[in-house]
């Protein structure tokens, strides 16, 4: 049986207290320290790559485990559910039953992980950070954070580097300041913190501000605008005689952000400058529609942005979407640019492309509840102060509302969520905000059940053991795709720098062993096709039994993932080799034409012509490689007339 029962006062009992066993109290320790080391871990391995998320998925599934045994091995469970808990609970749903429809399972497997992790990740955060101290401890952690990424990032660029910090880009790096800068900014207008911490903020804000300055990814600045609005409606709405402190940080504020501007524009001129994630070679319709001969003309229009071909995507499967991760993959059949492409930079319509407007729809549920949750804490939470009364929970109220603020704008320009560092930074402050809700004091004799309350779920008996299985459910599964997944990650990153070093034998190994981990890879298929391909360039006596080899690799590759049409060229190479010429020429010409906008695969087809004699279609091929942007050395065009 299951109670709504209002949370205990602020000091009777306090969190430490609330219960006598010391188990219990040593499950609460274990998680607290688990959050906070997702929170601190997370920025560092920042990548949106198995083999970097490693530590934080086990790390939640850990502190899963922990949850579990404390639900069963007491009497009463005390479990927060929230205004958010119904709509995070069926978007985590909906990425499973997306996840089980998905047409490449090692393709929508990472993003799904990273939902359910993240699902478990924000009730962890709900229920076991309660306590004032607690969230002054999330606060600093996550100050302290956004402090240190900007001196490395200030470091990187007195060196000339990209101040992108521990992230792989800028606006990664961006993003996260953003995220943290409202932390900053609303203890220092609205906590009840000391003189010394608000110095401390100060300064936080000013370093957070310079980082965010220093990479320069200006549309991001229209999140950050965002930020300081939000801040500044409710700076004015607590306007007294600390309002002039408020002008006056906000003036400093501005002046310190305007000269790092000027500043880090100079430096830049000297930085490696610049944050895409990888050179393109746009389309040239003026060289295209030069082409000689009807033959050579391809039906090519003017590059158009990548958020019109993720919306064209979407459109393709309206309500349920192509499928978590499918955007690089879908996007050769609507192909701009030479380069891969792993998603749109406008999240909404990322979104739309891969979960349709169902994903589309829960996501704006969870968003629009989190605000409606934060709305009404504030609304109660100013009943209860006076205009001039500061709160820690209120300040942070505000920041949680300014960061979704944030969030919101810069979703338009470039917003990476598949980044550990963004989304979960961005759950745990969600959970933490809901926790600020109004706790109801020993003698209060109010109604408790109010919107802006902290209320909590009281389960007994047969309850418990059903929240006890549905974590226990969410947790083998996370934890059976990461035992598969994990290793298999690290081994092929291991085989790779081992077949870098021409060490082939170590190699082979560390291919065979992530194969046995993750059958279902074809990562590690494509690369182990490629490691017995080289051999086979360089064995000429068991080359016909290394290509064979490296052609049922690259065959497994091709079947677990279709969309994978690289193999197919990596097929015809070794078909050349072997002098299946007609082979080669059809694996090549089913590249080509399922990719026909691709000049590295126009280039590869004018070389297997030239392989076979055939001067005149490599010519041709070649000048559309060139026309398309290719970024191989090609043979030089042959003079007209020859």
């Amino acid at each position: 049986m299951a109670e709504s029962e209002p949370a205990s006062s602020h000091h009777k009992p306090t969190f430490w207290e609330e219960t006598r066993s010391p188990v219990v109290r040593v499950c609460h320790r274990a998680n607290l320290s688990l959050i906070l080391l997702v929170l601190v871990a997370a920025p560092f391995v920042s990548a949106s790559r198995i083999w970097t998320q490693g530590l934080l998925f086990g790390a939640i599934t850990v502190a899963t485990a922990v949850w579990i045994v404390r639900v069963i091995i007491v009497r009463e469970a005390q479990v927060v559910f929230s205004l958010l808990g119904a709509p995070v609970v069926t978007l985590a749903a909906y990425a499973l039953v997306r996840y089980s429809l998905a047409e490449v399972e090692p393709v929508a497997r990472p993003d799904m992980m990273l939902i359910v992790a993240g699902t478990i990740f924000f009730f962890l955060v709900l229920n076991d950070i309660r306590h004032r101290a607690q969230i002054t401890l999330f606060v600093w952690t996550l100050t302290g954070l956004g402090v240190v990424l900007s001196l490395i990032a200030a470091w990187q660029l007195v060196r000339g580097q990209r101040p992108s910090a521990t992230f792989a880009r800028p606006a990664d790096l961006a993003a996260y300041l953003l995220i943290v800068f409202p932390l900053v900014a609303a203890n220092f207008f609205f906590s009840r913190r000391s003189l010394a911490e608000k110095i401390g903020f100060a300064f936080a804000g000013l370093m957070i501000c310079a980082g965010f300055a220093m990479t320069q990814v200006y549309w991001h600045w229209l999140g950050w605008l965002a930020t300081v609005l939000v801040v500044t409606y409710f700076v004015i709405q607590k306007r007294g005689w600390r309002f002039r402190w408020a002008l006056l940080g906000g003036c400093v504020l501005v002046a310190a952000v305007v000269a790092t501007l000027m500043v880090t524009h100079g430096l830049h001129r000297t930085a490696v400058t610049g944050d895409e994630e990888t050179a393109v070679a746009s389309l040239n319709r003026d060289l295209l529609n030069g082409l000689a001969g009807d033959n050579a003309r391809l039906p090519i229009r003017s590059p158009q942005p990548l958020w019109r071909t993720a919306v064209n995507m979407g459109l393709r499967n309206l309500w349920l979407g192509n499928g978590p991760g499918m955007f690089e993959w879908l996007y050769p059949s609507q192909r701009s640019v030479q380069a891969r492409v792993p998603r749109s930079a406008n999240e909404y319509c990322n979104l739309f492309a891969e979960g349709g407007l169902i994903g589309c729809a829960l996501v704006g549920w969870v968003v629009v509840s989190f605000i409606i949750a934060a709305v009404q804490i504030l609304r109660m939470r100013a009943g209860r102060y006076s205009a001039g009364q500061q709160s820690n929970r209120f300040a942070f109220t505000i920041a949680g509302l300014a960061m979704i603020a944030g969030a919101i704008v810069v979703a338009v320009a470039d917003l990476n969520l598949r980044i550990a560092g963004i989304s979960f930074t961005l759950l745990a402050i969600f959970g933490a905000v809901l926790t600020c809700g109004v706790h109801r004091r020993a003698d209060e004799q109010q109604p408790t059940h109010q919107p802006g309350r902290y209320i909590t779920l009281r389960l007994r008996g047969l309850s418990r053991y059903v929240l006890a299985a549905g974590l226990t459910l969410l947790l083998v599964l996370l934890a059976i795709r990461l035992f598969h997944s994990f290793p298999a990650a690290v081994l092929l990153r291991r085989g790779d720098r081992a077949a870098q070093r021409l060490d082939w034998a170590a190699a082979e190994q560390a291919y065979q062993t992530a194969w046995k981990f993750d059958h279902r890879s074809y990562e590690v298929a494509t690369a182990f096709g490629d490691l017995l391909s080289a051999r086979a360039t360089w064995n000429a006596r068991d080359r016909e039994n290394l290509a064979n080899r490296a052609l049922s690799w690259y065959g497994r590759a091709r079947t677990i993932n279709p969309y994978n049409y690289d193999v197919l060229i990596h097929s015809a190479r070794l078909y050349d080799a072997l002098g299946q010429r007609e082979k080669a020429d059809s694996v090549a010409r089913e590249a080509v034409q399922a990719d026909p906008k691709n000049a590295s695969y126009h280039a590869q087809l004018g070389w297997h012509y030239l392989r076979c004699g055939e001067t005149e279609l490599a010519q041709k091929s070649f000048r559309i490689a060139r026309q398309l942007g290719a970024l191989e050395v090609l043979p030089a065009p042959e003079p007209a007339g020859t």
